[in-house]
């Protein structure tokens, strides 16, 4: 006997149909901002350090708040950043109800997975790699100061709240972090 699969609801038929049309979808709220923010700030630092070294003719120490050292012109300016498990935010991200409940309905319940990126970071590898980051870069010069001017803030906010958290950590108490 087959078992019998639960109908799909008009929602997530609906964020399927997006998906197939436009190959993304945009899920407000999956992930809390301070997460995000994390996940931005190691991002920034493997993509200027990288911890596993990156694909050959793959630019290297791209600083994401100084655009003269971003790929321009003919270099490729894609950079593929390949980001260990660390700290909790990618734990925080793969554990998130609404990208949970987002992808199940996109994929299907129970039929997909998301793994941590284990690094040995002496050797610089990440076998398997179970999944990368892609970085692209603009081209234009106002564009490229406009990003970086933005990434910067983001890193900023992200590296003050793992301070506050520390010290919150330490202290046992809270502060909240800067809007």
């Amino acid at each position: 006997t087959h078992a019998r699969a639960r109908p799909i609801s008009p929602r997530a038929m609906s964020l399927r149909d997006e998906f197939i049309r436009h190959g993304v979808v945009v899920i407000p709220g999956a992930v809390p901002g301070d997460v995000v923010e994390r996940c931005v700030a190691q991002l920034a630092r493997d993509l200027e350090h990288p911890v596993v070294q990156p694909e050959s003719g793959t630019p290297r120490g791209a600083s994401l708040s100084d655009p003269s050292t971003w790929p321009s012109g003919t270099a490729r300016r894609v950079i593929e950043v390949v980001a260990a498990e660390e700290g909790t935010h990618w734990r925080d991200v793969r554990e998130s109800p609404k990208l949970r409940e987002a992808l199940d309905m996109i994929l299907g319940e129970d039929a997909w997975t998301v793994e941590a990126n284990v690094v040995d970071a002496e050797r610089g590898i990440c076998e398997p790699r179970h999944w990368y980051c892609p970085v692209t870069f603009p081209e234009g010069n106002e564009e490229a100061k406009a990003a970086a001017l933005k990434a910067k803030a983001i890193v900023a906010r992200a590296e003050q709240s793992e301070k506050r958290r520390k010290v919150s950590g330490a202290s046992g108490f809270c502060t909240p972090a800067p809007a």
